[in-house]
Protein backbone atom coordinates (compact mmCIF):
# COMPACT_ATOMS: atom_id res chain seq x y z
CA UNK A 1 0.00 0.00 0.00
CA UNK A 2 1.42 3.37 -1.07
CA UNK A 3 2.08 5.96 1.83
CA UNK A 4 -0.23 8.24 -0.42
CA UNK A 5 -3.09 5.64 0.48
CA UNK A 6 -2.66 5.48 3.82
CA UNK A 7 -3.00 9.17 4.50
CA UNK A 8 -5.89 9.25 2.72
CA UNK A 9 -7.30 6.22 5.38
CA UNK A 10 -6.55 8.52 8.18
CA UNK A 11 -9.25 10.58 6.91
CA UNK A 12 -11.59 8.19 7.59
CA UNK A 13 -12.46 9.25 10.90
CA UNK A 14 -13.07 12.60 10.74
CA UNK A 15 -15.61 11.73 7.28
CA UNK A 16 -17.57 9.15 10.24
CA UNK A 17 -17.24 12.02 13.08
CA UNK A 18 -18.89 13.93 10.54
CA UNK A 19 -21.37 11.52 9.93
CA UNK A 20 -21.71 11.13 13.59
CA UNK A 21 -23.04 14.65 14.18
CA UNK A 22 -25.33 14.88 11.44
CA UNK A 23 -27.28 11.58 13.95
CA UNK A 24 -26.69 13.61 16.77
CA UNK A 25 -28.08 16.38 15.36
CA UNK A 26 -30.98 14.64 13.71
CA UNK A 27 -31.71 12.55 16.94
CA UNK A 28 -31.00 15.30 19.11
CA UNK A 29 -33.13 17.10 17.57
CA UNK A 30 -35.61 14.43 17.15
CA UNK A 31 -35.72 14.00 20.78
CA UNK A 32 -34.97 17.32 22.11
CA UNK A 33 -31.98 16.38 24.08
CA UNK A 34 -29.45 17.95 22.88
CA UNK A 35 -28.93 21.40 22.81
CA UNK A 36 -29.14 23.25 19.05
CA UNK A 37 -26.19 25.35 19.61
CA UNK A 38 -24.00 22.74 20.86
CA UNK A 39 -25.16 20.85 17.75
CA UNK A 40 -24.06 23.58 15.77
CA UNK A 41 -20.82 24.16 16.81
CA UNK A 42 -20.25 20.05 16.77
CA UNK A 43 -21.10 20.03 13.48
CA UNK A 44 -18.81 23.21 12.64
CA UNK A 45 -15.97 21.48 14.25
CA UNK A 46 -16.71 18.29 12.48
CA UNK A 47 -16.42 19.52 9.29
CA UNK A 48 -13.56 21.98 10.02
CA UNK A 49 -11.61 19.12 11.35
CA UNK A 50 -12.12 17.36 8.24
CA UNK A 51 -11.33 19.81 5.46
CA UNK A 52 -7.89 20.29 7.26
CA UNK A 53 -7.33 16.61 7.23
CA UNK A 54 -8.75 16.37 3.96
CA UNK A 55 -6.05 19.60 2.72
CA UNK A 56 -3.47 18.45 5.00
CA UNK A 57 -3.31 15.03 3.91
CA UNK A 58 -3.45 15.75 0.32
CA UNK A 59 -0.33 18.25 0.84
CA UNK A 60 1.75 15.52 2.13
CA UNK A 61 1.24 12.47 0.03
CA UNK A 62 1.73 15.27 -3.09
CA UNK A 63 4.69 16.30 -1.58
CA UNK A 64 5.74 12.81 -1.06
CA UNK A 65 4.85 11.40 -4.35
CA UNK A 66 6.81 14.05 -6.13
CA UNK A 67 10.06 12.87 -3.61
CA UNK A 68 9.75 9.72 -4.80
CA UNK A 69 9.34 10.50 -8.60
CA UNK A 70 12.18 12.51 -7.88
CA UNK A 71 14.46 9.28 -6.22
CA UNK A 72 13.18 6.80 -8.30
CA UNK A 73 14.01 8.05 -11.68
CA UNK A 74 14.86 5.32 -14.13
CA UNK A 75 14.47 2.55 -10.86
CA UNK A 76 11.01 0.67 -10.68
CA UNK A 77 8.32 1.94 -8.63
CA UNK A 78 8.29 -0.15 -4.95
CA UNK A 79 5.06 -0.12 -3.29
CA UNK A 80 5.75 2.36 -0.68
CA UNK A 81 6.85 5.87 -1.87
CA UNK A 82 8.90 6.07 1.34
CA UNK A 83 11.09 2.74 -0.36
CA UNK A 84 11.86 5.16 -2.99
CA UNK A 85 12.72 8.08 -1.13
CA UNK A 86 14.85 5.99 1.00
CA UNK A 87 17.09 4.44 -2.02
CA UNK A 88 17.32 7.80 -3.16
CA UNK A 89 19.61 9.32 -0.21
CA UNK A 90 21.11 6.02 0.34
CA UNK A 91 22.29 6.19 -3.50
CA UNK A 92 22.88 10.35 -2.86
CA UNK A 93 24.99 9.57 0.61
CA UNK A 94 26.89 6.98 -1.11
CA UNK A 95 28.07 8.98 -4.09
CA UNK A 96 28.73 11.75 -1.68
CA UNK A 97 31.23 9.44 0.42
CA UNK A 98 33.09 8.72 -2.84
CA UNK A 99 33.17 12.29 -4.21
CA UNK A 100 34.48 13.04 -0.78
CA UNK A 101 36.96 10.42 -0.45
CA UNK A 102 38.24 11.11 -4.02
CA UNK A 103 38.65 15.12 -3.05
CA UNK A 104 40.46 13.69 0.01
CA UNK A 105 43.01 11.84 -2.41
CA UNK A 106 43.58 14.27 -4.43
CA UNK A 107 44.56 16.88 -1.37
CA UNK A 108 46.41 14.36 0.31
CA UNK A 109 48.51 14.57 -3.42
CA UNK A 110 48.49 18.31 -2.98
CA UNK A 111 50.13 18.47 0.40
CA UNK A 112 52.05 15.85 -0.54
CA UNK A 113 53.71 17.45 -3.45
CA UNK A 114 53.16 21.41 -3.12
CA UNK A 115 55.40 21.83 0.32
CA UNK A 116 58.00 19.93 -1.27
CA UNK A 117 58.14 22.30 -4.32
CA UNK A 118 58.19 25.16 -1.85
CA UNK A 119 60.83 24.12 0.04
CA UNK A 120 62.86 23.31 -3.24
CA UNK A 121 62.13 27.29 -4.06
CA UNK A 122 63.25 28.74 -0.60
CA UNK A 123 66.91 26.92 -1.09
CA UNK A 124 67.28 29.57 -3.76
CA UNK A 125 65.84 32.51 -2.81
CA UNK A 126 67.74 32.29 0.55
CA UNK A 127 71.12 31.99 -1.26
CA UNK A 128 69.94 35.07 -3.52
CA UNK A 129 69.88 36.77 -0.30
CA UNK A 130 72.63 35.75 1.64
CA UNK A 131 75.28 35.28 -1.28
CA UNK A 132 74.29 36.64 -4.45
CA UNK A 133 76.16 36.05 -7.53
CA UNK A 134 77.32 39.50 -7.68
CA UNK A 135 76.07 42.80 -6.13
CA UNK A 136 71.95 43.08 -5.70
CA UNK A 137 70.71 46.75 -5.94
CA UNK A 138 67.90 47.57 -3.55
CA UNK A 139 65.06 46.99 -6.18
CA UNK A 140 66.11 43.65 -6.46
CA UNK A 141 67.09 42.66 -2.85
CA UNK A 142 63.03 43.88 -2.26
CA UNK A 143 61.83 41.76 -5.39
CA UNK A 144 63.59 39.02 -3.95
CA UNK A 145 63.25 38.99 -0.44
CA UNK A 146 59.29 39.63 -0.87
CA UNK A 147 58.92 36.39 -3.33
CA UNK A 148 60.70 34.35 0.35
CA UNK A 149 57.53 36.08 2.20
CA UNK A 150 55.43 34.99 -0.07
CA UNK A 151 56.79 31.26 -0.33
CA UNK A 152 57.20 31.26 3.49
CA UNK A 153 53.63 32.21 4.31
CA UNK A 154 51.96 29.75 1.79
CA UNK A 155 53.95 26.95 3.16
CA UNK A 156 52.79 27.92 6.09
CA UNK A 157 48.92 27.77 4.84
CA UNK A 158 50.33 24.58 3.26
CA UNK A 159 51.28 23.08 6.64
CA UNK A 160 48.16 24.99 8.42
CA UNK A 161 45.67 22.76 5.68
CA UNK A 162 47.28 19.66 6.41
CA UNK A 163 46.99 19.84 10.42
CA UNK A 164 43.09 20.24 9.44
CA UNK A 165 42.62 17.26 7.54
CA UNK A 166 44.64 15.51 9.84
CA UNK A 167 42.05 16.56 12.78
CA UNK A 168 39.48 16.46 10.29
CA UNK A 169 40.24 12.38 9.90
CA UNK A 170 41.04 11.79 13.20
CA UNK A 171 45.13 11.46 12.84
CA UNK A 172 45.68 14.10 15.68
CA UNK A 173 46.08 12.64 19.15
CA UNK A 174 44.70 13.92 22.30
CA UNK A 175 46.26 13.14 25.21
CA UNK A 176 42.88 14.44 27.79
CA UNK A 177 43.97 15.19 31.67
CA UNK A 178 42.60 17.65 34.11
CA UNK A 179 44.72 21.20 33.97
CA UNK A 180 44.69 24.15 36.17
CA UNK A 181 43.16 27.06 34.43
CA UNK A 182 45.92 29.08 35.34
CA UNK A 183 48.55 26.77 33.43
CA UNK A 184 46.25 26.59 30.25
CA UNK A 185 46.11 30.41 30.16
CA UNK A 186 49.50 31.54 31.16
CA UNK A 187 51.45 31.33 27.96
CA UNK A 188 47.96 32.36 25.35
CA UNK A 189 47.80 35.29 27.41
CA UNK A 190 51.60 36.32 27.35
CA UNK A 191 51.87 35.77 23.88
CA UNK A 192 48.35 37.55 23.56
CA UNK A 193 49.73 40.57 25.54
CA UNK A 194 52.64 41.04 23.46
CA UNK A 195 50.87 41.08 20.22
CA UNK A 196 48.43 43.79 21.47
CA UNK A 197 51.49 45.71 23.01
CA UNK A 198 52.56 45.31 18.95
CA UNK A 199 49.38 46.87 17.55
CA UNK A 200 48.73 49.21 19.79
CA UNK A 201 45.46 47.68 20.84
CA UNK A 202 44.69 47.54 24.61
CA UNK A 203 44.38 44.21 26.54
CA UNK A 204 42.29 43.38 30.27
CA UNK A 205 42.49 39.85 31.77
CA UNK A 206 40.00 39.17 34.23
CA UNK A 207 40.41 35.76 36.07
CA UNK A 208 38.68 34.34 38.92
CA UNK A 209 41.22 33.35 41.60
CA UNK A 210 39.97 30.24 41.83
CA UNK A 211 38.30 28.08 38.95
CA UNK A 212 37.84 24.19 38.22
CA UNK A 213 40.20 22.20 36.61
CA UNK A 214 39.53 21.44 32.78
CA UNK A 215 39.96 18.04 30.92
CA UNK A 216 42.02 18.82 27.59
CA UNK A 217 45.26 18.23 25.97
CA UNK A 218 47.32 21.05 27.45
CA UNK A 219 49.51 22.09 24.50
CA UNK A 220 46.71 21.45 21.70
CA UNK A 221 43.92 23.90 23.21
CA UNK A 222 46.70 26.15 24.28
CA UNK A 223 47.33 26.38 21.11
CA UNK A 224 44.24 26.84 19.91
CA UNK A 225 43.23 29.44 21.93
CA UNK A 226 46.58 31.69 21.06
CA UNK A 227 45.17 31.91 17.42
CA UNK A 228 41.82 32.48 19.14
CA UNK A 229 43.31 35.78 21.05
CA UNK A 230 45.35 36.25 18.30
CA UNK A 231 42.58 36.20 15.46
CA UNK A 232 40.41 38.63 18.17
CA UNK A 233 43.30 41.13 18.10
CA UNK A 234 43.12 41.42 14.67
CA UNK A 235 39.76 42.72 14.72
CA UNK A 236 40.25 44.90 17.38
CA UNK A 237 41.23 48.65 15.75
CA UNK A 238 44.23 50.72 16.96
CA UNK A 239 43.15 52.19 20.51
CA UNK A 240 40.55 50.03 21.35
CA UNK A 241 40.54 47.02 23.91
CA UNK A 242 40.63 43.25 24.17
CA UNK A 243 38.91 41.74 27.19
CA UNK A 244 39.23 38.19 29.02
CA UNK A 245 37.15 36.67 31.42
CA UNK A 246 36.58 33.43 32.61
CA UNK A 247 33.85 32.00 34.76
CA UNK A 248 32.41 28.83 35.64
CA UNK A 249 29.26 27.78 34.93
CA UNK A 250 26.13 27.18 37.16
CA UNK A 251 26.34 23.41 37.00
CA UNK A 252 29.84 23.30 37.29
CA UNK A 253 30.22 21.11 34.24
CA UNK A 254 32.28 23.84 31.88
CA UNK A 255 34.21 26.72 32.13
CA UNK A 256 34.01 29.61 29.41
CA UNK A 257 36.27 31.74 28.24
CA UNK A 258 34.93 34.72 26.68
CA UNK A 259 36.82 36.79 24.35
CA UNK A 260 35.70 40.49 23.71
CA UNK A 261 37.20 42.51 20.85
CA UNK A 262 36.56 45.02 17.82
CA UNK A 263 33.94 44.75 15.82
CA UNK A 264 35.90 44.19 12.34
CA UNK A 265 34.53 42.04 9.54
CA UNK A 266 36.20 38.43 11.05
CA UNK A 267 37.96 37.09 7.53
CA UNK A 268 37.91 33.28 6.68
CA UNK A 269 40.66 31.75 8.35
CA UNK A 270 42.40 28.04 8.38
CA UNK A 271 44.06 28.61 11.71
CA UNK A 272 40.34 29.72 13.20
CA UNK A 273 38.93 26.49 11.82
CA UNK A 274 41.84 24.73 13.59
CA UNK A 275 41.11 25.96 16.62
CA UNK A 276 37.35 25.45 16.63
CA UNK A 277 37.62 21.69 15.79
CA UNK A 278 41.08 20.99 18.43
CA UNK A 279 38.38 22.55 20.93
CA UNK A 280 35.27 20.38 19.31
CA UNK A 281 37.21 17.26 19.63
CA UNK A 282 37.92 17.46 23.58
CA UNK A 283 33.98 17.61 24.01
CA UNK A 284 34.22 21.85 23.67
CA UNK A 285 32.75 24.34 22.19
CA UNK A 286 34.70 27.64 20.12
CA UNK A 287 31.69 30.36 18.81
CA UNK A 288 31.80 33.46 17.50
CA UNK A 289 29.03 36.35 18.17
CA UNK A 290 29.10 39.63 17.35
CA UNK A 291 32.11 41.38 19.09
CA UNK A 292 33.34 38.19 21.42
CA UNK A 293 34.20 34.66 20.96
CA UNK A 294 33.13 32.12 23.20
CA UNK A 295 35.44 28.86 24.16
CA UNK A 296 33.77 26.26 26.49
CA UNK A 297 35.98 23.43 27.86
CA UNK A 298 34.76 20.44 29.84
CA UNK A 299 35.57 21.24 33.80
CA UNK A 300 36.62 18.42 35.49
CA UNK A 301 33.89 17.33 38.11
CA UNK A 302 35.74 17.43 41.64
CA UNK A 303 35.64 20.18 44.81
CA UNK A 304 39.04 21.00 43.78
CA UNK A 305 40.46 23.87 42.12
CA UNK A 306 43.26 25.41 40.76
CA UNK A 307 44.54 28.66 41.71
CA UNK A 308 45.68 31.57 39.79
CA UNK A 309 49.07 32.47 40.17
Amino acid sequence: MKVSQRLFLAVIPAVLGVFTVAALAWFGQYAHSAPEALVIVAIVAAVGSLVVAWRNTRYVAQRIELLASEARQNRSAHADELDDIELGVRDARALAEERTATYVRLLDEVLRVVPAKLQESQLPLHILLDSPFGELNDNQEELIGAAQGAVEAADIEIRRLQRLLDLERGAVPFVIQPVGVAELLRAPLAIAAARADKRNVGHEWSVPTTMPRVLVDLSHVQEAITSALGLAIDQTAEGERVVVTVRESEDESRVTVTIAHGSRAREFSIEGLIAERTIALQNGSMRHENSSTVIELRAERLNARSAIR
